[in-house]
């Protein structure tokens, strides 16, 4: 409760163009959100569900979804860089043109009043923020394909026995 009321008095002081981006950019970084949308989107529940009747399909298929997801996790990794980059590049710009524009502003002015609430800025840090969880998704899944083939083992270990 304490953070809703700390971000609602603190975006009340911000211009109304601040504002909106910050608001949308809120709302899109909702993780619940991403998660269900990626979930939807690889339908990874059902790649690691098995039973005794599609165990030998997830082992046949096993090696190719870690490949798979490995993949989708590096590449994931490189948009986070690749933004980055882009972050890095436009804070320096910002900067620099702050620096040396027609009113004279020191080095924490511009660090700490001007560039959090640059727009541009505020937009770039949240689709940073979106590709780390979109990496993050992936290295998870990844993980989970490794532990799917000891679960496997385990299952087919505990029910050797028969009648």
């Amino acid at each position: 409760m304490n953070e809703e009321r700390t971000y609602t008095e603190l975006i009340s002081t911000y211009n109304e163009g601040t504002r909106e981006v910050l608001e949308r950019v809120r709302s899109e970084l909702n993780e619940d959100t991403i998660f269900a949308k990626m979930e939807q989107d690889y339908g990874v529940y059902d790649l690691l569900n098995f039973n005794e009747f599609n165990l030998k399909a997830r082992l046949e298929r096993l090696a190719f979804h870690m490949k798979d997801f490995k993949l989708k996790y590096l590449q994931e990794l490189a948009k986070v860089e690749q933004v980055q980059d882009r972050l890095d590049k436009t804070i320096g710009e910002k900067y620099q043109a702050l620096k040396n524009g027609e009113v004279s502003l020191t080095k924490t002015e511009i660090e700490k009043y001007y560039l959090p609430v640059d727009p541009q800025i505020v937009e770039l840090k949240g689709l940073l923020r979106k590709q780390e969880l979109r990496a993050e998704y992936f290295k998870a899944v990844w993980d989970a394909f490794e532990k799917l083939g000891w679960n496997i083992k385990a299952y087919i270990e505990l029910n050797k026995g028969g009648f």
